[in-house]
């Protein structure tokens, strides 16, 4: 194959290009089908038209094209490369059973191109299962992942209510024990007193004086006393009984609530795990069918008529 034009190495490809090199490589290797090249002993060198199609590559990789799209714009714009063979001469191998004028006339064309319209239809099915498959498996991680969030978030929410109802319980105990030792403080102050005056009473009747009638208004005066306050602490156990009734209520409400919370964010917890391994096993599964697709055919198997090897 002669070529009068300028040749180019990789690096002067990558230079040309402004890409790594390693990039380019990669596309040569990728896209080796479209790109022309000439042997200098055993290195590879590549013609303008080279070039070309490389800048090709590189414009739609800039612009975002999908692999299905470059592949089916550089079917479209440039010719596919034929296999070179070192015992022709460096020239192309010609089809079997070719005449002269069915590679004047290009009349071999149709089923190259039916086998890379082949080709693109299966690469763009496997992309779309794949971009599919994987973005199902993003969408289920995403809700459960909002699941998992709101949980926590209703879970934390009831556990600040449950301790806020455990102290209040507990302060409402401590004024409860508080009111019923004033109560028996009281009680005891008014007995003590009632006792007092019964005796000025009974010692004032006794000696007939004219005070008892006073110190009968006084012992009747201490006796209201005592059971308007005997009366008042009762009704004020009787509230706060009450009150911790309720409160216990609700904290064995808010106990039973964080419970259910728990247990729903114990499962979420395992339907995410579950859902990450459904999603791992899928990725091996992808892997796996990619190997089996890129893997070579068999040396012994046959080639179908109007497919080229490629190096």
């Amino acid at each position: 194959m002669g070529n009068d034009g300028k040749l180019y190495s990789v690096s002067d490809l990558a230079a040309s290009l402004n890409v790594p090199r390693t990039t380019v490589n990669d596309w040569l290797r990728k896209y080796d089908r479209y790109i022309d090249f000439e042997m200098r002993g055993r290195r590879k060198v590549y013609t303008d038209a080279s070039l070309e199609v490389l800048r090709i590559i590189s414009s739609a990789k800039d612009g975002g094209t999908g692999a299905s799209e470059l592949e089916a714009e550089l079917a479209a714009r440039c010719a596919v490369r034929p296999e070179i063979s070192p015992l022709h001469g460096g020239e192309p191998i010609p089809p079997e059973n070719a005449s002269a004028a069915d590679d004047e006339n290009g009349r071999n064309l149709p089923a190259v191109n039916f086998d890379v319209r082949n080709f693109l239809h299966e690469f763009e099915q496997r992309e779309n299962w794949q971009a599919h498959t994987r973005k199902r498996g993003f969408l289920i991680v995403s809700l459960l992942l909002v699941l998992l969030l709101v949980v926590s978030s209703v879970t934390l929410l009831l556990l600040g209510q449950l301790l806020t109802l455990r102290e209040s319980s507990k302060n409402l105990e401590s004024r409860l024990a508080a009111s019923r030792s004033e109560t028996k403080l009281l009680r005891e102050r008014a007995e003590k007193e009632f006792l007092a005056i019964s005796s000025k009473v009974e010692a004032a009747e006794r000696s007939g004086s004219a005070a008892s009638a006073e110190l009968r208004k006084s012992l009747e005066s201490a006796l209201e006393r005592m059971e308007k306050t005997g009366n008042f602490q009762e009704r004020e156990i009787v509230r706060l009984e009450k009150e911790n009734f309720r409160l216990k209520a609700e904290l064995d409400t808010a106990a039973q609530l964080l419970n259910s919370r728990q247990n729903a964010l114990t499962r979420t917890e395992g339907e995410l795990a579950g859902a990450r391994s459904k999603i791992r096993e899928l990725e091996k599964r992808l892997a796996s069918s990619e190997k089996a697709k890129d893997a070579p055919p068999a040396k012994n198997a046959p080639v179908p008529a109007g497919e080229k090897k490629h190096e």
